[in-house]
């Protein structure tokens, strides 16, 4: 028995496992990095429809130039 085992010793059954696996795992972080990503332009959509209620709010813009630059946003996102 060795302590150390080589890639030649290691058994036919064993290698197709680690392939699997290994693929599952990178498959895992690609959708946390996919859903990590859309969470952030959610946020970011929020944050800007959120700073325009506030203008308009404010009387600093009207709603109609509210609404072009929300819709400008949506476009640009996609």
């Amino acid at each position: 028995m060795h302590l150390f085992p080589t890639l030649a010793g290691i058994e036919n059954n064993l290698i197709p496992l680690v392939a699997i696996v290994g693929g599952l795992f990178i498959g895992l972080i690609v959708i946390i990095a996919v859903f990590t990503t859309e969470a952030a332009k959610t946020k970011r959509k929020q944050e800007t429809a959120r700073e325009l209620a506030a203008y308009v709010a404010e009387g600093s813009m009207t709603t109609d130039e509210a609404e072009r630059i929300l819709r400008a946003a949506d476009i640009k996102d996609d």
